[in-house]
């Protein structure tokens, strides 16, 4: 015997199916403003890592995953074009991660509280994290143009 969430639940399993097929069949390219996002943050990331004696260098495949993780960021949104916001976000991740194995932060920046039972989930992808990510934006311009501004990237 079906019942109504058998079938509910069949036709979210194929309608997920679908949405990550369409996702995964996107042609992908990079806007100006996110390879310039990109390459700013991984050279001016190597610069500063590299230097520090806490710290330890970003890996040269980094530039590899930001890439890939921009892209899929902009592929969940079902876009074709990786904008700003993609790049920016992905670097986001690999900053927090870095920050959290290293215990510092290029950009002096508490890492992001993940979801718990009882987080406000509006304040997690709303309008607080819009703000949050437009913080995060200029920050990451002004970090290009102090550590690469000699450089064209």
């Amino acid at each position: 015997m079906t019942t109504f969430s058998n079938v509910s639940i069949t036709f979210a399993f194929w309608l997920r199916g679908q949405y990550l097929a369409l996702a995964r069949g996107l042609e992908i390219e990079f806007s100006a403003g996110a390879e310039r996002l990109i390459r700013g943050y991984y050279v001016g990331a190597r610069r500063l890592r590299g230097d520090c004696v806490q710290g330890a260098a970003v890996p040269v495949t980094a530039i590899h995953t930001l890439t890939q993780v921009a892209s899929s960021h902009a592929r969940l949104a079902l876009r074709n074009i990786v904008e700003p916001w993609d790049a920016a976000a992905a670097i986001l991740l690999c900053e927090e991660g870095l920050a959290s194995h290293f215990g510092y932060s290029l950009f002096q920046m508490p890492p992001t509280p993940h979801l718990s039972a009882s987080d406000d989930l509006h304040g997690l992808v709303g309008r607080k994290n819009d703000e949050r990510m437009m913080k995060f934006l200029k920050q990451l311009e002004d970090f290009i143009e102090v550590y690469t501004g000699d450089i064209s990237v």
